[in-house]
């Protein structure tokens, strides 16, 4: 007997594809540059090479992005344009919401040190070294930590920094939480229209779904314990913006496998291991859980068993990166594995009494660091000092406050690391 043909799609309304075409391009370029950025380490490449790289691949990338979205942009009614408008309205939104309830901890200094580092002596090889000047609240002075590897988000901001200049802390914090705030609206819209494959719908579900996260996962909520007061931390990106974008682009392979799909999925993995550790395992687990639904839908599409098979075969292989990565650091830096966690500070209590508190940003730069944006961060904040206490030096601070401890000596230890020094 003949086997059906298989059931065609409908094409995606505009908006749908210029935010699957806004993915793409971001996935594409952050994977270019997590590649880079592991090959850097590894070789003990310097900041200044990997500048130069993220400078070629950004050139490609938006460019190419621009243009795919004019072209996009041309097909828009005054319909879509509504639609597209109010997605853009929601995701300033959610980006302001989590710049209000915004609460940096003491151990959130340990994803960073390697970014400030960069910027105050970009000639030095990056590795997965650490250099500590002060210890944290409670003595902790780490050596190393393999999840530098993985923290190249705070890498890219290190690059924005030295272009425009802009105080690093600023764009790590407050501008992250913004732009990854607003990004979750995105990827949660291109996940929720892969099923409706209608942006209104799309729209008002993605609304109920960022309505619900906000109340749910939110400090001292209802929820898993989880909180959405830290959205540029790498695992809450990971959690609420890469899970969407790479599940909404497995769907795509599913019900229309190519191998252009395919190789958009496998470049989002890619990106999702420059965004936290957690994706070394989170990948191939949602990858392997989407199995069986691709055997299915390829079933229902009339293909044969051999097809049925490589279609479900084809997601693990996709997420094939994140597990020989993982097991490159476990063989290359085996030795060190250990000494991770027993150098990793206690989280600073009062989390609640932190939150009531009204949070102030610097407005301009001070130190003399860097002009390239490690100014005032360098000395205080790789010293595990908290970044909250780096921000403002003139204002008060209560007795609680993590790193008032060790101010004393952070005059003379920091200055072994100002570029006067180099």
């Amino acid at each position: 007997m003949r086997a059906p043909e298989p059931a065609r799609l409908p094409t995606p309304d505009p908006v749908h594809a210029a935010v699957r075409c806004a993915a793409v391009a971001v996935s594409t370029g952050f994977a270019a540059f997590t590649l880079l950025a592991g090959a850097a380490r590894v070789a003990g490449w310097s900041f200044n090479v990997l500048f130069g790289g993220a400078i070629a691949i950004w050139s490609v990338v938006a460019p190419t992005a621009a243009w795919r979205l004019l072209a996009i942009g041309r097909r828009f009614s005054r319909r879509d344009a509504a639609i597209a408008a109010l997605l853009v309205a929601l995701a300033l939104a959610s980006g302001a919401l989590a710049l209000a309830i915004n609460a940096p901890e003491e151990d959130d200094s340990l994803y960073v040190p390697q970014a400030v580092q960069a910027l105050a002596h970009p000639a030095r090889p990056l590795s997965t070294e650490l250099t500590w000047i002060v210890p944290f609240a409670n003595g902790a002075r780490p050596r190393n930590s393999l999840a530098i590897a993985f923290n190249n988000v705070e890498l890219l901001w290190a690059c924005v920094s030295r272009v425009t200049g802009i105080d690093l802390l600023v764009l790590y914090q407050p501008v992250g939480a913004l732009v990854f705030a607003a990004a979750f609206v995105v990827a949660v819209f291109l996940l929720v229209g892969e099923f409706p494959r209608s942006s209104s719908v799309a729209l008002g579900g993605t609304f109920v779904a960022i309505l619900l996260t906000f109340v749910v996962f939110r400090d001292g909520g209802t929820g898993f314990g989880a909180s959405l007061n830290k959205f540029w931390i790498g695992k809450t990106v990971a959690a609420v913006t890469v899970v969407p974008v790479v599940a909404a682009l497995a769907i795509e392979f599913m019900r229309q496998p190519t191998v252009r799909r395919w190789t958009w999925l496998t470049l989002s993995i890619v990106a999702s291991t420059g965004v936290s550790s957690s994706s070394l395992f989170l990948m191939p687990c949602l990858m392997l859980a989407l199995m069986p639904a691709a055997f299915v839908d390829a079933w229902q599409d009339g293909a044969t068993a051999m097809r049925r098979w490589l279609r479900a075969a084809a997601l693990p292989a996709a997420a094939i990166y994140p597990v020989a990565l993982g097991l490159f650091y476990t063989v290359t830096y085996k030795g060190r594995l250990a000494e991770i966690q027993e150098d990793t500070p206690r989280r600073s209590r009062r989390r609640s009494d932190r939150g009531r508190r009204r949070r102030r940003w610097p407005s301009s730069a001070r130190g003399s660091t860097s002009s390239s944006g490690a100014s005032r961060v360098t000395g205080r904040w790789c010293s595990g000092a908290s970044p909250r206490a780096v921000c403002s030096s003139t204002r008060s601070r209560p007795a609680w406050w993590p790193g008032t401890s060790h101010r004393r000596s952070r005059t003379s230890e920091s200055s072994r690391f100002s570029p006067s020094s180099r």
